[in-house]
């Protein structure tokens, strides 16, 4: 190959991806996945409790099924699921539930990936579990089960000081 050779295919190469950045982009389908999720199907709640911006969701029809709630204190994520009928209430019995919480340290679409970081940071006592969002594999490490949402701010805040990042809150039913 000459150097005349390697500046036409460059200068292609160059051109197709500048005109490919040019187009339009596709219009999703108005379907997919069996449903089509519409604003105007929920009924949306929001709420301030102290620091904790508590918001939930839930299906206008049917009205049975759960509101899923998430709280945030714009550092934290608490999710969960609720039947009580104020976003406020919802949140005060989710950081007082049973089962208890864990930290997600982090999340990888490979388990080498999941092993290497729990390596990296072996003081941590960590696990490793899958979960499938969307149809897409990924390889969550996360703590031990902590018994109170307190213990688990407590514990969040000592492993932001290893990791440099605050981990996840979630309670052990959203896994």
């Amino acid at each position: 190959m000459n150097v005349h050779t390697i500046i036409l295919v460059i200068s292609t190469s160059f051109m197709a991806q500048f005109s490919f950045a040019q187009s339009p982009p596709s219009t999703l389908p108005s379907a997919r996945y069996n449903s089509q999720i519409n604003a105007s199907d929920y009924v949306v709640t929001q709420e301030q409790r102290g620091k904790w911006a508590v918001n939930c969701r839930q299906r206008i029809n049917p009205t049975t099924g759960d509101k899923r709630c998430s709280a945030t204190d714009g550092r934290q994520i608490l999710k969960f699921k609720t039947t009580a009928p104020a976003p406020a209430v919802a949140f005060e019995k989710a950081v007082t539930l049973k089962n208890g919480y864990i930290l997600q340290l982090a999340a990888f679409s490979s388990e080498a990936s999941a092993l290497q970081f729990q390596k990296n940071h072996a003081k941590i006592p960590t696990q490793i579990i899958s979960t499938t969002i969307q149809n897409i594999k990924m390889f969550n490490v996360i703590t031990p089960v902590i018994e109170n949402f307190k213990t688990a701010q407590n514990h969040a805040e000592k492993t932001a000081q290893i990791l440099g990042y605050l981990p996840w809150i979630r309670t052990t039913d959203s896994i």
